[in-house]
């Protein structure tokens, strides 16, 4: 029999109880491009602070739809599709989800992806089973790819974006000899098989972080670039533990490595320039400098225009030119950053995504003396876009032109063109230029771009399009280009067009609608 005291006790304590354990719910529904709902998708919550927060009932019912149980906050929602072959979308993110009470995302669209396989083996062509599979879209941020391993043929077969993306290949398990990471640049338009990929011997880079006082500078991030080419190359576990220990895997070559510690412990970033590796290599005992804070925020226009996410800086000596490595040094989702500099007289650069239609903006010669704060605000860059007219071909269908891969700044590596509703199997040109009056004849003759091109951008190479030989509306293809690093085109209208030989097309040329768009640095 329950005492009377014991009665109260419970009185007074099951709300307190209850209250402890409430929970707010996060719904919706999960749908493709058409609007039909996808099911089996599975959700995961990152909380302001990156960590990922536990989530109950955090699938996608037959209809798409969602109800999650989640505490209150402020989240970035992800979303992770079905694993291939039965489904090929790509991951999603949903930023700045404020959850309270009952919170309704409605519909959350998730885009197509292409299915992407090939086969992994050492530098001898032995198969190599067990290496983790990673993906990072052009932005940079990762996609979800289920089943992303590697099975005991060494064969993979994975969901990535469409268009260009970083493919990496984690050895750190392979039941084999020390092999090196690999990341390679690669785009896909339809599934592809990515063919085979050679893992390099790797060696061991051991090194110890210490502060000022002689102290373990834990958590620090050491990343490491080829010293020819500035490439960044791909390094698991290159994180130091609670002794300041590092011990990481890279492959023969000479490299520039940078010491980025934890900002929290107000150390300056180190690099280690021209370090040749032909064996395991250790790096001994490294003592990082104190530095100062610099923050403040990125906006676009001016003032209040609104924080900018992703937007990277760039930090030069004012008196030699020469870049000073910081670190975490991305603006966040409101716009801020804070990072962590030696004193003397600093340059910044501020360099948005290629995604977002905004230029950069440059400060130089700033006297850092002392804890600092400089804003930037980034004006407007466009991106191409669809006018005038085109020439239609087979069926009476007007080719389109479709462009991806961000704005037209110089040095966009990934700006994507592809031509969709053409003839099937029909020979096709994607031309990119400065427009300029220009005569002379090109596929159906000048007439194709409206004012012509007095620069090319692209070198004009016919290709192939997909699709059924001769079928109206069934060819497609495309490619990725990159605009060159060149100041002088900012302000210069660029325009872009493709062109597909087709027999029924007025003069055999069937022409897309121009694209153009103005550039800027």
């Amino acid at each position: 029999m329950k005492s009377p005291a014991i009665g109260l006790l419970l009185t007074f304590l099951l709300p307190v109880l209850v209250e402890g354990t409430q929970a707010d719910t996060l719904s919706g529904r999960l749908v493709d491009r058409n609007g039909a709902g996808i099911a089996d998708a599975n959700l995961d919550a990152i909380d302001s602070s990156g960590d990922e927060v536990l989530l109950s009932n955090d699938g996608t019912g037959p209809t798409g739809s969602f109800s999650v149980t989640i505490d209150p906050g402020t989240f970035t929602i992800i979303f992770n599709p079905p694993p291939p072959p039965g489904q090929t979308y790509v991951t999603v993110a949903v930023y700045n989800v404020v959850v309270s009470g009952t919170t309704n995302m409605g519909d959350v669209s998730m885009g197509d992806g292409v299915v992407l396989s090939g086969h992994v083996t050492n530098q001898f062509g032995a198969a190599v089973d067990n290496v983790d599979i990673d993906i990072l879209d052009r932005n940079g941020l990762p996609a979800y790819i289920p089943g992303d391993r590697t099975d005991a043929s060494g064969n993979f077969t994975v969901t990535g974006p469409i268009g260009s993306f970083e493919l990496r290949f984690d050895p750190s398990n392979a039941n084999v000899q020390v092999l090196a990471p690999l990341k390679l640049d690669k785009m896909a338009f339809a599934d592809k098989n990515m063919g085979t990929f050679a893992l390099p011997p790797g060696f061991n880079i051991t090194a110890v972080i210490r502060d000022t006082n002689l102290d373990a500078v834990q958590g620090a991030d050491l990343d490491t670039h080829d010293s020819l080419t500035g490439d960044k190359l791909y390094t698991p576990s290159d994180n130091t533990d609670n002794n300041g220990f590092v011990d990481f895997v890279v492959p023969a070559g000479t490299y520039d490595i940078e010491i980025g510690p934890q900002f929290g412990d107000c150390l300056v970033t180190e690099r280690i320039p021209l370090l040749t590796v032909t064996s395991d290599t250790s790096l001994g005992i490294i003592k990082l400098e104190d530095g100062v804070v610099l923050s403040g925020k990125v906006e676009q226009g001016g003032p209040g225009g609104g924080g900018l996410f992703g937007v990277d800086l760039d930090v030069r000596d004012s008196l030699t030119g020469l870049s000073v490595p910081v670190t975490d040094d991305n603006t966040d989702s409101a716009g801020n950053y804070a990072v962590v500099v030696p004193k003397g007289a600093l340059d910044f650069i501020f360099t948005p995504m290629y995604s977002i239609p905004y230029s950069s903006d440059r400060y130089f010669n700033v006297s850092v003396t002392g804890d600092t704060v400089q804003n930037a605000y980034l004006a407007d860059c466009e991106c191409l876009t669809t006018t005038g007219s085109g020439i239609r071909g087979t069926g009476g269908l007007l080719p389109k032109l479709i462009a991806t891969g961000g704005c037209l700044r110089t040095g966009n590596p990934g700006l994507g063109l592809k031509i969709k509703n053409a003839r099937g199997g029909a020979v096709a040109l994607i031309v990119l230029g400065v427009r300029y009056d220009l005569g002379g004849s090109l596929f159906g003759g000048s007439r194709f771009l409206a004012g012509g091109i007095h620069r090319m951008l692209t070198t004009i190479s016919p290709f192939a399009l997909g699709g059924a030989s001769g079928v109206a509306g069934a060819g497609e293809g495309g490619m990725v280009v990159e605009l060159p690093n060149d100041p002088a085109l900012a302000g210069m209208t660029i325009v872009a067009r493709g062109l597909v030989r087709d027999p029924q097309a007025n003069g055999g040329t069937a022409l897309t609608r121009p694209m153009i768009g103005v550039a800027c640095n």
